[in-house]
């Protein structure tokens, strides 16, 4: 974020309150932001927690599986139906 807008880690410092050394930190990939200067760093650019950092993104949940749909799986799935119809016909 800081080269795509241009920000230098002493502005960034001094508009959320976080440390010069601890951005330097964040900026090496050690240690892993916390969640309440992950928010000061969203918050200053505009942005959700979740488009800087994967770990807040929202969790899909189990049930939540989407099927590839497309001219091909669903001539595939047809196939499929009519080979378990004629399969189910037959005893």
């Amino acid at each position: 974020m800081l080269n795509e807008t241009s920000t230098k880690q002493v502005e960034l410092s001094k508009a959320t309150g976080i440390p010069p050394s601890t951005l330097t930190g964040y900026v090496k990939g050690t240690p892993l932001p916390i969640p309440g200067n992950v928010q000061k760093i969203a918050d200053y650019f505009e942005l959700m927690k979740s488009d800087i950092d994967p770990r807040f993104a929202p969790r899909k949940k189990n049930h939540e599986l989407k099927i590839p749909t497309s001219p091909l799986v669903n001539k595939i799935t047809k196939a499929v139906v009519e080979l378990n119809v004629h399969a189910n016909n037959k005893y």
